[in-house]
Order: C-alpha cells, then sequence, then structure tokens
C-alpha cells in the first residue's frame, strides 16, 4: 500500500442533489459533469473527497435507525475516467463504495489507469471538513490483504 501521510486534500461538495433517504437529500450519481468545475482543485490535489452528503445516512444506519440498501451514490463511467486524468494518490467518498450496487467496474478502471490508487469509502462527517486540509489515514496491516479499515483525519492549518 502507498503513502498515507500528508496528503493534501480538496473535498468537493456535491452540490445538485436527487436521491432522499431518511429525509437527507444526497447525490446518487456522480457525473463528469458534476466533477468538471472542480478541475482547478484536482490539478493541485494528491487526494480528493467527495461529499454527496450520503455519510449523514450512513451515521443513521450505523446507530441502527435503518438499513442501507443498494441506493448509494457512486461514481459514473465518465466522472471515473475524468479523475483518472489528474495525478491523485488517492478518491474518497461518503458512500460505501464508488460503483453501483453489485459492480466493481469503476474499481477496476481506476486501478487500471493508476495501480497504487487508494480509494477510501464510507467517510462520515464531510460537512465538517474544510474545503482544503491535509489529509491522513491510518490502516491496520492485514496480511495478504489489499484494503483495509482506515483511521482517516484531516489536518486543519
Amino acid at each position: 500500500m502507498g503513502n498515507f501521510t500528508n496528503l493534501r486534500a480538496f473535498k468537493i461538495d456535491i452540490i445538485e442533489q436527487d436521491s432522499e433517504k431518511f429525509g437527507i437529500p444526497y447525490k446518487k450519481i456522480i457525473t463528469k459533469q458534476d466533477l468538471e468545475q472542480h478541475e482547478d482543485k484536482l490539478k493541485q490535489a494528491q487526494a480528493v473527497i467527495i461529499n454527496t452528503c450520503y455519510g449523514k445516512i450512513i451515521q443513521i444506519v450505523s446507530d441502527g435507525k435503518g438499513k442501507i440498501d443498494k441506493d448509494f451514490p457512486y461514481l459514473s463511467k465518465d466522472a471515473a475516467e475524468f479523475l483518472s486524468l489528474f495525478d491523485l494518490k488517492l478518491i474518497g467518498i461518503d458512500s460505501l463504495t464508488v460503483d453501483a450496487y453489485k459492480e466493481n467496474i469503476i474499481h477496476q478502471l481506476l486501478f487500471k489507469k493508476n495501480p497504487d490508487l487508494i480509494i477510501l469509502e464510507t467517510l462520515v462527517n464531510l460537512e465538517n471538513a474544510p474545503e482544503e486540509f491535509t489529509l491522513n489515514c491510518a490502516p491496520l496491516k492485514i496480511k495478504d490483504s489489499d484494503g483495509s479499515p482506515v483511521r482517516a483525519y484531516a489536518v486543519v492549518d
């Protein structure tokens, strides 16, 4: 696994919301069009964190008040291809996965473009993160694994 510390990160808030759960609106399909307006940030970033507002729903569910189903946010193919144009070391999202329900296409596309890319999923509390920060992640060392739970945290100047 790559370097998880001191990454220059930008948070992208996806404002246009088209779905709702537990009274919380969120964006379900993140498209290239949603990301294009943030191209300047992406050129400067080592890490991008995508906030769809779904992290609030994850927190409700983790409190035992609801059930997550297949309607979580994910990246469209054109969004993943767009993100692949930049020199990103890490892509984070407040969803269960970057792929649609029972898919693995986006993971494959992103890793084909950058085998060392780190994908952080199921992030919460993104509404409290500033637009720009230093991102650190502390993964568990799991032998012969290609993934791990992490403690991800922002360092703010």
